[in-house]
């Protein structure tokens, strides 16, 4: 049998996990306001589903710092695991726009990935509120870490449209360097 190696996934778990969990989130939160924000209708599902990602991969790096991170994708679950040391987890919790926004990424999951669930977007309010939790979540990870900065990778080819609309992250938020991306203490 021919070994390929164009696509390899190890098992094993590394100890770095809660950093590129980080970095994973990051670019799915890119990804997705860039998926959102195309005319007329955007890359809908693929923008949702990056949404969800995102959400679930900050919030699982930020519980790996913890060491309470579980192999769940249930929201609201992975958020009650954290939400007794870390503030913006109870936020998400308790306040009705946030609460709204995360039971129905969760759905995204479950229901819209394979188009068993009707579904309508009002993209340009789910950019709005997915900036405001990326940006909060972001920056929990980077107060934990005690990271002054870190800014997000994003390609110069997507600068523009990366940056339209955008309330939280600015020019000065990202960067086109991979290498300065990577938070450090």
């Amino acid at each position: 049998m021919a070994e390929f190696k164009f696509l390899t996934i190890q098992n094993q778990k590394t100890p770095l996990t809660f950093l590129f969990a980080f970095q994973i989130a990051r670019e799915h939160y890119v990804g997705a306001r860039i998926c959102l924000q195309q005319s007329p209708i955007g890359i809908v599902r693929s923008g949702c589903l990056l949404a969800q990602q995102c959400v679930e991969m900050f919030v699982k790096a930020i519980l790996h710092l913890d060491h309470k991170s579980a192999d769940i994708h249930y929201l609201p679950k992975l958020l009650e695991r954290g939400k007794a040391k870390t503030a913006y987890f109870d936020k998400l919790l308790t306040d009705q726009k946030l609460r709204y926004f995360i039971e129905n990424l969760t759905l995204v999951n479950a229901r819209m990935r394979f188009g068993e669930g009707g579904f309508t977007v009002e993209q340009q309010e789910l950019t709005q509120i997915l900036d405001e939790v990326a940006f909060n979540l972001n920056k929990t990870y980077l107060d934990m870490i005690k990271s002054k900065h870190a800014p997000l990778y994003v390609p110069d080819a997507l600068k523009e449209t990366f940056l339209r609309g955008n309330k939280y992250f600015t020019e000065a938020a990202i960067s086109n360097d991979t290498l300065a991306a990577i938070p450090l203490p």
